[in-house]
């Protein structure tokens, strides 16, 4: 079976965010100053990408903001890995009310564009409306939904929203939502796809389609968070972005030493890398989902709760685990990731019993059997549509056809993927949200505001009961209120079978002895605090 470039590596699970230390030896010792283990400015680091990201901007592109988007613009708010709180950043400071419908940011007066222009409300406001255009990508449009920005004087920007949200920092804390210039934020944005002006501590030199990127280090960057470890600018003169498109090539290059960084390292390769020299971090999983199949409900065949028991029951995580990621990812014990705050242990509802899997169907009627060992109702067969045809699912097929289940692997074009799963066209699907706010679950499954991922019907008093909670919990600001709405909310979600979580969804960089103290905010990389040994 070929294995996945999904990221996965042996490793203690990190509840909170993980420091890649790369380094070759002991960090520096602050009593003897040991200069040859000191941050040292200068020093070009290539980082390779797989392929053609399309541009630079998370404003269009889902798949930039972990990476390149990160180093070229802030966000008003970020979130300390370590402590899992919301700390300054272009914002000095904020006023919630009490009803979280309304955030008031006091902005810093020292932040500049790398086009020369300074920060203040207006260019908040700019910013903000830009991302709720047609046409920008869905995530960073659904996290300012419906936001009403007020400029209330030249450094204070007000935020008013259309029901309260708890969650609301969280939102602003992503590089999706990242402060641009007011003239990239006035561009069309196929222009601003590739060509952004942020206030972060590298500004954009190049993009060129098929080749990469290259990001220079802005000397007059110092408004980094208090929780990152120095003042002033990065480190690291230039970061190259560089595409090669074979994963194979990509590892040779690390072993080399022509590649530094590389952030999807497959488990078949880890013992390799390390064997030749290379540092591996250890396995970073952000504060969202576990990687999921929601379950189409509105389906008549998996309407019944026991159909959709049945296949929970009927997935072996641990085989899947070993057989894709050679036992080096973890198997999911509940719909959050165990970094996630809102996690608790819902293992009871996904273990691998497909003895209890036959009595569920069985109890629901599928009782026949036909000659191509699949179950029979009615006349009807158990066959399944699926969204994906990948590693994990062809194994979902071998698996569930054990119990009398047929998977058909039926994958729509990638342009149309989203509004045919959306639209209920699929009955179960196979994916994984980068989130550190349970709001996560309300935007994924709820019905009245929300994805509505697996199909929820509102006539039906258990989908509706499900759609209350998801929705009551974004307004309650009392964090130990709100955890028990949550709680209920995913309890019902595994143990009913709204999804099926399966494995944590997690990450492992690769990087060279010569570079160090990437900083891993879930698994968004920071590389203000990096540097190299040869830096001159």
């Amino acid at each position: 079976m070929k294995l996945s470039r999904r990221l996965a590596l042996v490793a203690t699970l990190a509840a909170t965010a993980t420091i890649v230390a790369g380094c070759a030896g002991p960090a520096a010792d602050p009593k003897t100053g040991d200069s040859a283990n000191q941050p040292r400015p200068g020093g070009t680091v290539v980082i390779a990408w797989t392929s053609d990201q399309n541009g630079v901007d998370a404003a269009s592109l889902n798949n930039v903001r972990e990476n390149i988007t990160r180093q070229l613009t802030d966000s008003l708010v970020f979130r300390n890995p370590d402590s899992g709180e919301f700390e300054p950043w272009l914002a000095e400071s904020w006023k919630v009310s009490d009803d979280v419908k309304e955030y008031t940011f006091t902005l810093r007066q020292d932040v500049t564009f790398n086009d020369g222009t300074k920060l203040d409300a207006e260019v908040v406001k700019a910013n903000i409306e830009a991302l709720q255009q047609p046409g920008v990508h869905s995530t960073p449009a659904g996290l300012v939904a419906g936001v009403k920005v007020e400029v209330v004087d030249e450094y204070t920007v007000k935020f008013t929203l259309p029901r309260g949200n708890a969650g609301f920092l969280a939102n602003l804390s992503r590089a999706d939502v990242g402060i641009v210039s007011a003239a990239t934020a006035a561009k069309p944005l196929a222009e601003r796809q590739t060509s952004i002006d942020g206030s972060g501590p590298y500004s954009l030199v190049s993009w060129t389609v098929n080749e990469g990127a290259v990001i220079k280090r802005r000397d007059d960057y110092n408004w980094a968070p208090a929780s990152i470890s120095h003042d002033g600018p990065a480190y690291i003169e230039e970061i190259r972005y560089q595409v090669i498109p074979e994963a194979q090539v990509i590892y040779e290059s690390l072993k080399s030493g022509e590649v530094d960084f590389y952030e999807s390292v497959g488990g078949l390769f880890v013992d390799d890398l390390k064997a030749n020299g290379v540092n591996v971090s250890g396995l970073l999983s952000p504060p969202g989902t576990a990687g999921e199949a929601p379950v189409n409900v509105s389906n008549p065949i998996l309407r019944d709760k026991r159909v959709r028991q049945a296949l929970t029951h009927g997935i072996d995580r641990d085989a899947i685990n070993q057989a894709i990621w050679l036992g080096k990812d973890q198997p999911a014990s509940s719909i959050f990731n165990r970094s996630n705050p809102y996690w608790e242990d819902l293992s009871e509802y996904l273990s691998y019993d497909p003895e209890q899997s036959i009595e569920l169907l069985e109890e629901a009627g599928w009782t026949e059997i036909g000659s191509d060992g699949i179950r029979v109702k009615d006349g009807v067969r158990l066959s399944l549509r699926l969204a994906q045809d990948s590693p994990t699912t062809q194994i979902f097929k071998e698996q569930w056809k054990k119990i009398g289940v047929e998977a058909v692997l039926d994958p729509p074009l990638p342009a149309e993927a989203n509004q045919r799963i959306l639209t209920g066209e699929y009955d179960v699907t196979y994916w994984e949200h980068t989130y550190p706010d349970s709001d996560i679950l309300r935007a994924n499954y709820g019905k009245t505001t929300g994805s509505n991922r697996s199909i929820l019907d509102l006539d039906n008093p258990e989908d509706k009961h499900l759609d209350d909670l998801l929705q009551q919990q974004l307004s309650i600001s009392d964090p130990e209120e709100r955890k028990k709405v949550v709680s209920e909310a995913a309890t019902i979600l595994v143990r009913d079978a709204y999804t099926i979580p399966v494995l944590e969804r997690t990450k492992v960089w690769g990087f060279t002895s010569r570079l160090h103290d990437v900083k891993a905010n879930g698994v968004d990389q920071i590389f203000y605090n990096a540097w190299v040994d040869d830096a001159e």
